[in-house]
């Protein structure tokens, strides 16, 4: 359905959202104060690193200490929520959910022990609710510009444009197309790509400094070739970054996450970690030890998308999926749409 925005009602009392992301590294909760205003006011945020997808290649299945300390996360998270008098909670499951033979029972788990409900939502329903959230918070200025979500599991690209006014009211049913307040976009090919950081440390660096970094750029730019329509491309120089892996890139070397990323200090900080071991890697400024492991895989994903699509700068985005999901609830359930 395409996603439209209105003002809501404002005799509707703005209720408080929970929103939990369930990645293949980490669960992120946030607790919404959810109004017409954007962004929205958070009232309480935690996060946790279970890191169901770890070893989830080789076995098929999710992480079993993950899986504990999941369920012990979701129940401290649901008592937050409960104790900020939550309307609702919303959780969504991404690519360790998708890709897990255990998935189905772990979901029945979790809705037994804590009556919570995980959806599972496609790579490409990532994607578009990756970009709604970033495109409901703050103004992209171009044209058109490629979108970019490196997760644990997946990565999830999709080339924007941005289109001139249009009447929401008589706008076709189109998937391809995003209405976010005053700006409307339409998707060209939204696809996940199975070139996650957790995911490609598991099959190609496994100990740092990475011993295969030959075979993980032809890996990377051979998945890319095949899944990407390259001439949608040709004149697309910024690329929109989302997701904790494209931060905490951004961020090394400076310890604080900057708006704008060059392609020119990318591929400097690539350059940089690969030759260093473990230790060294901790050793740059804004390294995050629980992100030290899978944060070169990640970097090379982002460096041979850049290469091979001709970006020049990736503005980094603080928004994210939880943003979209947001987005979604008020859309459907306070606009209607």
């Amino acid at each position: 359905m395409s996603q439209y925005a209105k003002t809501a009602d404002p005799k509707i009392t703005d209720p408080k959202i929970a929103v939990i992301d369930m990645g293949s590294n980490s669960i992120r909760f946030e607790l919404y104060q959810l109004g017409s205003e954007r962004p929205a006011e958070v009232l309480a945020r935690k996060r946790s690193m279970p890191r169901l997808a770890k070893g989830l290649i080789n076995s098929r299945k999710l992480n079993p200490s993950g899986k504990e300390q999941a369920i012990k996360f979701l129940k401290k998270v649901q008592d937050i929520a409960a104790e900020h008098g939550a309307d609702r909670i919303i959780a969504v499951g991404t690519w360790a959910l998708r890709e897990a033979e255990d998935a189905k029972d772990f979901v029945s788990k979790v809705h037994e022990e804590l009556g919570l409900d995980i959806e599972i939502i496609s790579g490409e329903e990532e994607a578009r609710l990756t970009i709604l959230g970033i495109l409901s918070n703050e103004k992209i200025e171009a044209d058109e510009f490629g979108f970019i979500d490196i997760g644990g599991g997946s990565a999830e690209i999709t080339h924007c444009n941005q289109l001139s006014e249009i009447d929401n009211n008589n706008a076709p049913e189109d998937d391809s197309l995003m209405f976010c307040r005053n700006s409307h976009f339409r998707l060209n090919q939204p696809k996940s790509f199975e070139l996650g950081a957790t995911r490609l440390s598991d099959a190609f660096v496994q100990s740092l400094p990475c011993k295969n970094v030959t075979k993980l750029r032809a890996h990377v730019r051979q998945e890319l070739v095949e899944g990407i329509d390259i001439d949608l491309w040709n004149s697309t120089k910024l690329l929109v970054g989302s997701s904790a892996t494209v931060r905490s890139i951004a961020k090394l070397n400076l310890g604080e996450t900057p708006s704008i990323l060059s392609t020119e200090r990318l591929l400097s900080l690539v350059e940089l970690m690969t030759p260093l071991n473990r230790a060294e890697m901790l050793e740059i400024p804004g390294m995050e030890e629980r992100r030290v492991d899978i944060i070169f895989a990640g970097a090379v994903v982002l460096e041979e998308v850049c290469n091979m699509l001709g970006i020049e700068k990736i503005a980094v985005s603080l928004f994210s999926l939880r943003h979209g999901v947001l987005e979604r609830d008020y859309l459907s359930s306070v606009v209607g749409r």
